[in-house]
């Protein structure tokens, strides 16, 4: 076969054929009184990139695809914003009762509390790549890792509520 006929071969096959799915990315999964879910990275876009102070500060939204089993299964899409900061980083999300975005300010190399342990695997992977980090074991190295990065230790970890229409990201 001619390099032209295969060329045309193959442009006809990748044509018909479905799309073949991509493996997501799980940024982070768990159960909890008969409910398990996992989240899924479906994009990232930078939406805002600065230097304040020395430090290089990215802010993503990223859209995610959350998987939910057991006394209810469910899929759902949401939208959620990641700032990349060595002094103020926080993962942030919308309420889908209420009207409040809910920030999660935190501490990358620190203790981790069950509220926050989703924000703190979805900043890993966001802003260092670092996937399926075991953020409830910082001993184990993240507290060695998020040093180098140029994170203090002493960062509070706390949640934030704020009406939706006072979040412009």
């Amino acid at each position: 076969m001619t390099i032209f006929k295969s060329l045309i071969f193959l442009s006809i096959l990748t044509l018909s054929l479905p799309a073949i799915a991509q493996t997501k990315q799980v940024l982070t999964d768990g159960c909890r009184q008969g409910s398990c879910w996992e989240m899924s990275l479906l994009s990232k876009k930078l939406v805002h990139q600065n230097q304040l102070g020395g430090e290089a500060n990215k802010f993503y939204r990223i859209e995610t695809e959350t998987k939910m089993t057991g006394r209810t299964s469910k899929t759902e899409r949401a939208s959620r914003w990641v700032y990349c900061s060595t002094s103020q980083p926080f993962v942030a999300f919308t309420s889908t009762s209420e009207n409040l975005i809910y920030i999660h300010y935190l501490n990358p190399g620190g203790n981790v509390g069950g509220y926050n342990s989703g924000s703190n695997r979805i900043y890993w992977a966001i802003c260092h790549n670092v996937w399926n980090a075991k953020v409830l074991t910082p001993e184990e190295g993240l507290a060695r890792k998020a040093q180098q990065l140029g994170y203090s230790l002493s960062l509070q970890s706390v949640q934030r509520e704020i009406p939706k229409q006072l979040f412009q990201p």
